[in-house]
This record gives C-alpha cells, structure tokens and sequence, in this order.
C-alpha cells in the first residue's frame, strides 16, 4: 500500500469563479497568488500553490496529488489505474472525471 504523506494540490472547477475567489481568499485563508480570465492559483502563507481554479459547466474536483515518499514501491499500484499518472517518484495525481464537489 503507498501511505500518502500528505495532498501536493487541487484542481477544482467552479461556474462561479469570483464566488470561489471569495471563499478561498475570505474564509479558506490561502493567498491568491496568480488571477487569469478563467482560472487562478492559490498557495498557503507558508507555502507552495496548493489549490488551482478553474471556469467550468458544474462545480467538481477536477485533479488531486498526492506527496508521497521518495522511496515509495509503485508496484503496490493496482493494475488499472485509469485517472491515474504519476508526475515523478514523489506525486501522484488523480484526474478525477466525474468526482462532484463544491468549494462552499
């Protein structure tokens, strides 16, 4: 089994872009760190991008990874892993397609 040291980042769509801005910023505590038409980046006071915004249809979480240890055994990974890809030895990130959620 690979024990997840903890989550990298998210990527979630909202409908309401600015409603989600607020949110984040006002109630969340993350910092915005970067704004463009369609999306925006957050990161924690202490740290590295942790939350990324995106314009779409419903509001879902679109992406997560997860840090895990350097010397993590990937072949633990089941053998469909459809949604997933591993970005290096130390992240793996789920694309997730149809996973609904809300950011209030």
């Amino acid at each position: 089994m690979i024990k997840a040291r903890r989550i990298g980042h998210a990527t979630f769509e909202t409908p309401d872009l600015n409603r989600s801005l607020d949110y984040y910023t006002n109630v969340a505590g993350l910092v915005l760190n970067s704004k463009e038409k369609d999306r925006a980046f957050f990161a924690s006071k202490i740290g590295p991008l942790v939350v990324q915004l995106e314009r779409g249809q419903t509001a879902r979480c679109k992406k997560l990874s997860f840090e895990v240890s350097l010397n993590a055994d990937f072949s633990d990974m089941p053998t469909d892993q459809s949604g997933l890809t591993s970005t290096s030895t130390r992240t793996v990130i789920i694309e997730a397609a149809t996973a609904a959620t809300s950011t209030q």
